[in-house]
């Protein structure tokens, strides 16, 4: 994370306020162009056959996982932060998206495979 703000996800963050909470919904104030979103070269990446983050943990999920990183500003961070997976009745702090992964896991003999 950068402490500079990303530009390209500015669209995003300015209506996050709006979708706060479970089934909310938004409409972007600017456009949003998603090849901005990627790094320059998307094309890299590395990818392996793991499980979902969140119970129940399910197995045999492709991940992708771009060479490159993207970073955003610590403000535009916050706002993700404040983001819930319900509705706003039954928010609490053990119901905001973040944290939203689970410790790193072994290899457990998983083989990495990186782009051409």
């Amino acid at each position: 994370m950068a402490n500079k703000n990303n530009q390209a996800f500015k669209p995003i963050v300015d209506v996050l306020s709006d979708v706060l909470y479970k089934d909310k919904s938004g409409r972007l104030r600017s456009s949003l162009n998603l090849n901005q979103l990627l790094p320059e070269n998307p094309g890299s990446y590395y990818w392996y056959t793991g499980s979902l983050t969140t119970p129940m943990c399910t197995e045999d999920v492709a991940w992708f996982v771009l060479q490159t990183k993207q970073t955003i500003g610590q403000n535009q961070l916050n706002s993700f932060l404040k983001v819930y997976s319900v509705e706003k009745a039954d928010r609490s702090s053990d119901c905001l998206l973040a944290p939203n992964n689970r410790p790193q896991q072994n290899l457990n003999g998983r083989v990495i495979y990186a782009s051409p």
